[in-house]
């Protein structure tokens, strides 16, 4: 299979090169792992916790659970009050999982400076602009 490329608006491959977002992608990158991380692990957690509500838990125990198993599985923070219902080797599986969703927050909320800082830094390194 043959691969050609075009090139447009008269750039050379070194103008392009300078034009990534290095930065960006590897925040992006980064924010894609965590992603996956709680993606996965919430799942599991929400499978745990399903087994153990359904164990014949105290009655005063089983809304906080289950508003913990749907928070975990949909990706959001939990009620505070959720985890004074479950095993010590549950909660800590929780506590790694809401380590991780900070994270995820905080590669989130700072992507678009990041981002915005790559452009910038790139069109002065291009030329553009000037």
């Amino acid at each position: 299979m043959e691969v050609f490329g075009v090139r447009v608006a008269g750039l050379t491959v070194e103008d392009l090169g300078r034009l990534r977002c290095v930065s960006a992608w590897a925040l992006a990158e980064e924010l894609i792992g965590e992603e996956t991380w709680l993606a996965a692990e919430g799942w599991a957690l929400s499978e745990v916790l399903y087994e153990l509500i359904g164990r014949g838990i105290p009655p005063e125990a089983k809304g906080s659970l289950v508003a913990l198993r749907r928070a975990v599985h949909a990706g959001r923070r939990p009620p505070n009050q959720a985890l004074q219902f479950v095993p010590d080797q549950i909660a800590a599986r929780v506590g790694a999982w809401l380590v991780r969703l900070e994270r995820c927050e905080e590669l989130t909320a700072r992507l678009p400076e990041v981002l915005a800082d790559d452009v910038a830094a790139s069109m002065h390194a291009a030329g553009v602009g000037r």
